[in-house]
């Protein structure tokens, strides 16, 4: 087993695709306003909405017939000219709208995995903002999330929220098959809206054809040469996460929190992401976000999974590991660059998190070329 960043959600160990290419990452944005009388919408039904949207949209797909103003022409006595009368005309302009949001789309990784006896995904946290839906549709595995084991059977899902920290292991006897989605859904001003819904931690699904269906419809679209390759993505994918929010019914009780709390976490991160060299105290950083020590760290924790100053280690030495990849630093350099004032136990943490020595982790990566600086 080898680390890796959870960003890169890499299935490694044998890692081989069954369908659609490596990691994907289509990032979108769509407005759309329908008039007429208006009335509310749940995230579900704005996404079948888009659905249809995109439907109706596509150049190939016969629409249906809209009224058109007709003309009629009436001759003038003055210089021959024409006056053109126009009938029928749609005064849309004060119609109030029935439907109107604004959402973007970024999906990280979605695909079908498995077939293979290493398969494995190594303990990998996921990105805040970040949202993943992990469903077994062959074999048998086992999710570890936040330390606590989840086996899955065929047809059951996991959802892992921005901040866990995930692996998953499998008996080679029985390899699995899984499909795998990692997004973000913004709407209008609010960052990734699906994390603002309570859902349970993993699923039975009852329709599994069905799921399984609008998953490949979403991968036979990523596989696509259309000019409107992203219009055909765009309404599979809303298709399909429509369905799942349907057939999971998520509490909104997560909605009713503060909607800027993944906001301060992602800039507590970027804040300090520019200050791994420097001797911070977590007094220091929750000052520079402007909340007070016992405060920051709660609200640290409910996102990340970890109180700030061990998620500092790990961005810490996760940098390090990246860094390894330059044979000209040393591993002094390294540690000190990274905030470690002590090269022994900057070692001695890297070992501990990586199961091996900077200088044999540097070695081993040389020899194997995994993990890109």
């Amino acid at each position: 087993m080898r680390p890796h960043s959870g960003r890169d959600h890499a299935h490694r160990g044998g890692r081989r695709w069954l369908e659609t290419k490596g990691q994907v990452s289509v990032k979108l944005s769509v407005k759309l306003a329908v008039y007429s009388a208006i009335k509310p919408y749940s995230l579900a039904q704005s996404l079948c909405v888009f659905c249809a949207f995109l439907w109706l949209i596509c150049p190939h797909l016969d629409r249906p017939k809209l009224p058109f103003p007709t003309f009629h022409s009436t001759n003038l006595d003055v210089g021959g000219m024409y006056h053109l009368e126009m009938t029928n005309l749609p005064y849309h302009h004060d119609w109030k709208p029935q439907f109107e949001t604004s959402l973007g789309l970024q999906v990280k990784w979605f695909g079908r995995w498995g077939e293979d006896p290493d398969w494995c995904i190594e303990p990998s946290r996921l990105a805040a903002d970040l949202i993943c839906f992990f469903y077994l549709e062959n074999g048998s595995c086992t999710a570890v999330v936040n330390g606590v084991g989840v086996p899955l059977k065929p047809g059951e899902l996991v959802v892992i929220r921005g901040g866990d920290v995930f692996s998953f292991t499998q008996e080679s006897s029985l390899p699995q098959t899984s499909l795998s989605a990692c997004l973000s859904l913004n709407r209008d001003d609010n960052s990734n809206v699906l994390l603002r819904h309570a859902y349970e931690r993993h699923y039975l699904l009852e329709d599994r054809k069905g799921y399984e269906q609008r998953f490949t419809t979403v991968l036979d679209a990523l596989k696509t040469e259309s000019r409107w390759r992203i219009l055909h993505v765009t309404g599979a994918i809303f298709h399909w996460l429509a369905e799942l929010q349907e057939a999971t019914s998520p509490s909104p009780g997560a909605a009713e929190g503060n909607q800027k709390t993944v906001q301060h976490v992602l800039a507590a991160q970027k804040w300090i992401q520019q200050r791994l060299e420097e001797d911070v105290s977590i007094a220091d950083w929750a000052k520079a976000c402007e909340l007070n020590v016992d405060y920051f760290s709660r609200l640290f924790k409910s996102q990340t999974g970890m109180p700030p100053r061990a998620w500092l280690i790990e961005a810490r030495l996760q940098r390090a590991s990246r860094l390894l990849a330059y044979p000209e630093r040393t591993v002094e350099d390294i540690a000190f660059s990274c905030g470690f004032n002590c090269a022994f136990h900057f070692s001695r943490s890297f070992k501990t998190r990586f199961g091996l020595p900077p200088a044999n982790y540097r070695h081993v990566r040389q020899v194997r070329g995994f993990v890109d600086p």
